[in-house]
Order: C-alpha cells, then sequence, then structure tokens
C-alpha cells in the first residue's frame, strides 16, 4: 500500500520547516547534555539533557499535528482539522508534565543518596554551547510563531524558552558543585522540574481555551465595527471562538422589516467583508437576521 505525504498548505509548509530546523537543533543539543551529564554524574545536567530530549519530541509531536491540521475540510469534519495542531500543543504540555515528575523523582532520590558531580571544564563548554542554541531556537521559534500565528510554534518555543532558563540553573549548580557545593546540583534539579511545570501549565491553559470554544475577541469591538453598516439597525448575541489565526465569529443582525431578500444578501456580505477586512484571523462569520418595524428604526444611508 503507497502512502501519500498529503500537500500541505503554505502555511503548514512554514511551520513544518520551523519544526523540522528545530528538532535536529534539540536531539543535538540533548546528546551533548546527556552525554557529558553521565560522564560528570551531574543530576542537573542529566535532568537538562532529558528536557531537551522532550524539546525534540514535541517538534515530532508538532510534526504530526500540523500534518492532521493542513488536511482540508470533508464530510466529518465540515469546519476543518485545524485542532488537531491545538490537541498537539496539548500533547506537548503533558509530555512537560511526565518530564518534570521524572526530574523531581531522581533529583529527591539524589538529596537521599547524595553524589558529588565530577565538574570539568568540558561541562562548562557543553552547558554555554546549548545555551546559545536554545536561544537562537527559542527566539527563532518565537519569531515564527508570531508571524505565522501558529499555536504550535508559540508552545514549542515557550518549551525550548523554558530549556534556556534550566540550563542557566544548571550552570550556577555545576559552578557551586565545582567549589564544593555538591548538594545544589539536585537543589537545581528540583528547580528544573518546577519550571518545567509552570510552561507546562501555561501552554495548556492556552490550548484549553481553544478546545473549550473560549472567546477570542471583544464583542464590543465587533459591536462598534458592525453597527454603523449601512442597513444595519443593531447587531447582539455575538459570539467568537477558534484560534488566533482561525477565527468563527456568530452574530445576530436586525434590519428592517420590508429590507428585500437581494438587499439582506448585500448588507450580510458587506458586514462578513468589514469583519474580516478589520480583524486579522476571522475566517468564517456567520449572521442570523431579525427584521424590525421600519418606523421604529429610521433608514440609514
Amino acid at each position: 500500500m503507497n502512502f501519500k505525504i498529503p500537500d500541505l498548505p503554505q502555511y503548514y509548509r512554514q511551520v513544518r520547516f520551523v519544526l523540522i530546523i528545530t528538532l535536529f537543533l534539540n536531539l543535538f543539543v540533548s546528546i551533548a547534555k546527556l552525554i557529558v551529564g553521565y560522564m560528570a554524574n551531574s543530576m542537573s545536567l542529566i535532568a537538562d539533557g532529558i528536557h531537551s530530549f522532550s524539546d525534540g519530541m514535541s517538534n515530532i509531536t508538532g510534526l504530526i499535528g500540523i500534518s492532521l491540521a493542513s488536511r482540508p475540510r470533508d464530510a466529518t469534519h465540515p469546519y476543518g482539522h485545524q485542532k488537531f495542531e491545538t490537541i498537539a500543543a496539548l500533547a506537548i504540555s503533558i509530555m512537560l508534565v511526565l518530564v518534570s515528575l521524572n526530574i523531581l523523582y531522581s533529583a529527591i532520590n539524589r538529596l537521599m543518596n547524595p553524589v558529588s558531580p565530577d565538574v570539568t571544564i568540558i561541562s562548562f563548554a557543553v552547558i554555554i554551547f546549548t545555551i546559545i542554541v536554545n536561544v537562537f531556537v527559542s527566539r527563532y521559534e518565537f519569531k515564527e510563531g508570531t508571524r505565522l500565528k501558529s499555536d504550535i510554534l508559540l508552545s514549542d518555543s515557550a518549551h525550548t524558552g523554558s530549556d534556556v532558563l534550566v540550563s542557566l540553573t544548571v550552570l550556577i549548580s555545576l559552578i557551586a558543585s565545582y567549589f564544593g557545593f555538591s548538594l545544589l546540583d539536585s537543589i537545581a534539579s528540583l528547580l528544573i522540574a518546577l519550571l518545567i511545570l509552570k510552561v507546562a501549565f501555561q501552554i495548556f491553559t492556552k490550548n484549553a481555551h481553544i478546545l473549550t470554544d473560549h472567546a477570542v475577541l471583544n464583542p464590543e469591538d465587533i459591536e462598534r465595527l458592525v453597527s454603523d453598516a449601512p442597513g444595519v439597525k443593531t447587531c447582539h448575541n455575538i459570539r467568537t471562538r477558534g484560534m488566533e489565526d482561525h477565527i468563527f465569529v456568530d452574530l445576530h443582525l436586525t434590519l428592517s422589516g420590508n429590507t428585500t431578500v437581494f438587499r439582506q444578501h448585500e448588507i450580510v456580505h458587506h458586514v462578513e467583508d468589514k469583519i474580516k477586512t478589520h480583524i486579522p484571523g476571522v475566517k468564517e462569520v456567520y449572521i442570523h437576521i431579525e427584521p424590525v418595524e421600519t418606523e421604529l428604526w429610521p433608514e440609514k444611508d
């Protein structure tokens, strides 16, 4: 059986390219940290390596998510598959929780059974080099995620950004261990786990809002935009949902009771175009028409 890779739209091709680049960088950084961490017997450096490895796994999760999200609408998904990207971001947050729990367990075990790490110049060189790489990766993903309005890239950027904080913590612990304060190596691991949990919570909260149809836009902004449109008497019952780059808007319009069907059609299209033009990210606008007595509302030009 032949499996054909779907032809990704431009947006998803760009997101995929960013994820592939960061995947290879994260795996390289992870391997370097783990090798040196085990050689130096440094719990904090090993924990940092595991965290970096989870960065790579989140890249793979993101690649799977955007491949599913890029599929066109079909009979079973008439609104599209975009939320698969959100599901992938949630998977990253769950992955981070599991990683942090593993680090917490190892750090507590090391506190109960202390071991002095063998810190060398290689340890310092590796951690400083990986910090530089992670700063580049995080800034690159954040920049592209902001430009493309991609939830998966922004979530992954936050994940990698936490890796920078983690590596700085490891650097401090290595310096302390070098001067004989080996207990700080285990304490640094505990701080790393807490930092990862914080990032996981932030990613989970943001993407859970999307899946639970949390309001995306302020209804008052839409009301002000639409209410002065020709032929529109009032605009109310405004609801929004979706992602920042794929927003659905539902609203009710009241029109004059004697407005012809042809004129109603014109007004609806005008309102749709106006919302999509003035509010980036709006893809669909659903409008319900309600008639009112003509004499109650003078016609607007």
